[in-house]
């Protein structure tokens, strides 16, 4: 005897893989982000000579394709992250090259246009790039608290004709573009979306109280959502013992009798757990089971409680 079998709600899944709100979009993951781009202002001064305010323009996840390719105007460096197995692209315009190289030898890099020449990278110019590319990247693992196991290798600034950087991609990207406030340049610095997610675990962990973290909303979907999914319920009897030649001689039409005692004793099982224990009876014609008590699923042997 069983109720008729439904379907998983596809609302659930709908809420799984819609609803959730990602890593990104957490309040503590762009805190994180803010603090690099504050940390960043201080390594261009550093790296670069360039005085200016480092401040987040957009951080949201990316395809791989925009993130791993030059855009006009700018030049892309490529890190290799070994413990990652990823890359991580930083692309810089290329007027901010031109302005770091101004202001290193003494010269006022406000005065400078944003226009940048039209002709190739110099040697000069190419290692900049790479020293600036390294920093931000630097500065991101320290942000993500993964600057003492992380190291990047095959740190190279990507020609134009370099189809290799443009491949696709398994992995799902971040990308945080920043903006020098004083100087209107931008750097995109784009790293793995896992590398956010394991933040945003750590996050939930050491702030589980901060409901700015948790979608109520979403919880409250889910939760009304998991109550109006249907389960299969069985009802199982004890049927009498029988000799095995008598089992070998049933066939269509035989009959089996049940002692009154058996009958009292029905398990209800959804899937393959016993959930109730009842009494078999009637009711205007239909066969009904009278839920007696809930069953206690048995504690696994390693259970430090059982």
């Amino acid at each position: 005897m069983s109720t008729a079998t439904a379907r998983p709600s596809p609302a659930i899944v709908r809420l799984l893989q819609r609803s959730r709100p990602t890593a990104t979009e957490l309040p503590g993951v762009h805190q994180m982000i803010e603090g690099y781009a504050r940390s960043c202002s201080e390594m261009m001064r550093r790296v670069a000579s360039l005085d200016s305010t480092v401040a987040v323009d957009e951080f949201a996840q990316k395809d791989a394709s925009s993130v791993l390719h030059r855009l006009p105007g700018t030049v892309l460096v490529l890190s290799f992250v070994p413990h990652w197995n990823a890359r991580i692209a930083v692309r810089l315009d290329r007027s901010l090259l031109i302005r770091a190289l101004d202001a290193l030898y003494g010269g006022d890099p406000k005065k400078l246009g944003s226009r940048p020449p039209a002709r190739a990278l110099t040697a000069l110019e190419r290692s900049l790039a790479v020293n600036i590319a390294r920093g931000l990247v630097s500065e991101l693992l320290q942000a993500l608290g993964e600057s003492e196991r992380s190291n990047t290798t095959e740190e190279r600034l990507v020609d134009a004709n370099d189809q290799e950087s443009s491949a696709s991609s398994k992995l799902e990207y971040v990308a945080a573009s920043l903006k020098l406030v004083d100087f209107g340049e931008q750097v995109t610095i784009a790293f793995p979306l896992s590398a956010i997610e394991r933040l945003a675990e750590q996050i939930n962990t050491t702030d589980a109280q901060d409901d700015r973290i948790v979608d109520q909303d979403w919880t409250e979907q889910f939760k009304r959502n998991v109550e109006q999914t249907t389960i299969r319920l069985v009802a199982k009897l004890d049927g009498p013992r029988l000799h095995l030649s008598d089992v070998a001689s049933l066939k269509p039409g035989s009959l089996i009798e049940f002692d009154s005692s058996l009958i009292g004793n029905v398990t209800l099982v959804a899937g393959e757990r016993p959930v109730f224990k009842g009494r078999l009876g009637q009711s205007k014609g239909n066969f009904t089971v009278l839920v007696d008590r809930p069953l206690v699923a048995p504690r696994q042997a390693d259970d430090p409680k059982s």
